[in-house]
């Protein structure tokens, strides 16, 4: 059995010193592929079933399936986006799974004779915004330790919104906690002060810090703030959370 896809391998940081696993052949790895053909002068990779490979399927039948995989070689992810698009890649997620790029696939899938499918990512988001509560600023670490602050701020951000514009509407707000198909995932965790409101942003911004003027609130009546906690650009099926 064979079988192909396309990517582009990082490049080494030293063309004298092949220590990658896409430059050294000779490299002992636990991946389910041994590379071949290693990355250089060529435009191609390729890579063959580690025979050792430790993971099996639920029969019991070792893993990977396949005997071979080939790596085109590109030189920029729009190249990635073209091939796939006319046909070109059987399998491809990384650098051109983007929600910029689905419009595009989607237009050309009977084109091209391929189709989306889904994955699940193993992080939680895509990005964090975490607050430095060990700032050496004294202000801004009483600030950023205090709970009802980054209360505050979590209401104040919209992530509806933010998945709307950004993701093209595929995602969901969600926490910096484990996602629901692990087994330590929490419902509290993961939705707690994701709900967008200025509100309780406010709110919980006087709790924290209430004689910061002398106004009714010192915090105005309106609150927003940049995007937080994001999940994953996916493919472009593939689902995001903020």
């Amino acid at each position: 059995m064979g079988g192909s896809s396309s990517s582009r391998p990082r490049a080494p940081a030293s063309p004298a010193h092949p220590t990658t696993r896409w430059q050294n052949k000779d490299l002992p790895v636990l991946h389910a592929w041994v590379i071949t053909q290693p990355y250089g002068a060529v435009t191609r990779v390729t890579a063959e079933r580690n025979p050792f490979y430790f993971k099996v399927d639920p029969a019991g039948n070792q893993l990977p399936y396949l005997d071979r995989v080939t790596y085109e070689v590109a030189q920029d992810a729009q190249t990635l986006v073209l091939k796939a698009a006319n046909g070109e890649i059987d399998m491809q997620d990384r650098n051109i799974a983007t929600p910029g790029n689905k419009a595009v696939l989607a237009d050309n899938q009977q084109k091209g004779g391929y189709h989306f499918f889904d994955t699940v990512p193993a992080i939680m988001n895509s990005a964090v915004i975490s607050l430095n509560l060990t700032h050496k600023d004294p202000v801004k670490r009483q600030i950023f330790q205090n709970k009802n602050f980054r209360i505050g701020l979590s209401h104040a951000i919209d992530r509806q919104e933010i998945i709307d514009v950004v993701f093209v509407g595929q995602g969901e707000p969600w926490q910096a906690a484990p996602r629901k198909e692990s087994a330590l995932f929490n419902e509290r965790l993961a939705k707690q002060y994701t709900e967008y409101d200025p509100k309780r942003a406010v709110e919980a911004l006087d709790r924290a810090f209430p004689r910061r003027t002398g106004r009714a609130s010192g915090w105005g009546r309106t609150a927003s703030a940049s995007p937080s906690r994001w999940r994953s650009p996916p493919g472009p099926r593939r689902p995001a959370r903020t």
